[in-house]
């Protein structure tokens, strides 16, 4: 998918947090997701809250509840702003094309689709992990989701050693993400380069969503995987990303796995894990040296 005419405008205010709430036409999920924001903690930092909704591919138009959900939210702590997209954008123009930071700000972003709700300290937990690792060069950026889904050989999810507050893995987790910036930026130049090419297949033998990328390929619904290209990316520069690894998989955000492109009717309303609700001073032990974990769950030594 083309990506290049999306332009985000500009904001001249200083921001410390943007959040990007991403939706279509799911307004009872984008009003719980906006709910959850208003109980997190922000310090009294500036928060800038964006809603991007999406056109549907069929007529072109907003979902008109959706929208309204955005108009009529006050947000506690911050400013709000409410994006049209012109066209339909998909799920790559919605994640490739919606962060466009002042060149001097050290703002951080955070990714939220509209089935996502988020824990009243999704934010002190990215202060401090922004802080302490956004100098690495091998940190794509950090998962909200308490979960880490297993790529090679059984499904289920991965855990790290129950010593570690948080692991390196290589997935993209998008239930909630903050991007390394740095890093973020040459993914997405690179992607604008490479998907250029009608030959270049982001595949990694081995891996389950390799697999599931084949399938949308022979289906033509590629466009419904960003993801497969950022685990390419990342595989390929040798990047992770960071999830926090707290008992029975608490996450930061807790994803409703609603009815949409990857999930059925009968699906819904599952949480994939529960919220952090009770805050652990160890929780700011950040160790200096990271876990890794491979597609496998194994310790990458």
């Amino acid at each position: 998918p083309i990506i290049d005419d999306i332009k985000p405008p500009p904001w001249h205010k200083p921001v410390d947090l943007r959040i990007i709430s991403l939706v279509f036409n799911r307004a009872s999920s984008l009003k719980r997701q906006l709910d959850s924001l208003n109980t997190a903690e922000y310090f009294g930092d500036k928060v800038l809250l964006e809603v991007w909704i999406d056109r549907s591919k069929k007529n072109g138009n907003i979902d008109s509840e959706t929208y309204l959900v955005a108009k009529n939210f006050t947000f506690k702590y911050g400013d709000v702003r409410i994006h049209n997209h012109t066209r339909h954008v998909g799920l790559y123009g919605q994640w490739f094309g919606t962060w466009n930071p002042d060149p001097d700000s050290n703002e951080i972003a955070v990714f939220l689709e509209d089935d996502v709700s988020v824990s009243p300290f999704f934010y002190r937990w990215l202060r401090n992990v922004h802080k302490k690792y956004d100098r690495r060069k091998d940190v794509a950026g950090y998962s909200l989701s308490g979960i880490c889904p297993r790529f090679k050989n059984s499904r289920g999810n991965v855990r790290g050693p129950k010593t570690e507050i948080c692991i390196l893995y290589r997935a993209s987790g998008s239930w909630g993400v903050s991007p390394n910036r740095e890093n973020w930026f040459r993914f997405i130049e690179w992607y604008k380069n490479t998907s250029r090419d009608p030959t270049f297949e982001p595949l990694i033998e081995g891996i389950f969503p390799s697999r599931t990328y084949q399938r949308f390929m022979k289906a033509g619904t590629t466009d419904e995987m960003w993801t497969m290209w950022h685990i390419y990316y990342t595989y390929v520069n040798n990047q992770f990303t960071l999830f926090s690894n707290f008992p029975n998989e608490i996450g930061l955000t807790s994803h409703w796995q609603e009815e949409g492109l990857h999930y059925s009717k009968s699906d819904t309303l599952n949480t994939s894990a529960p919220l952090l609700t009770k805050w652990d001073k160890k929780y700011e032990n950040l160790p200096d040296k990271l876990v890794k974990l491979d597609y496998d769950g194994k310790i990458i030594e």
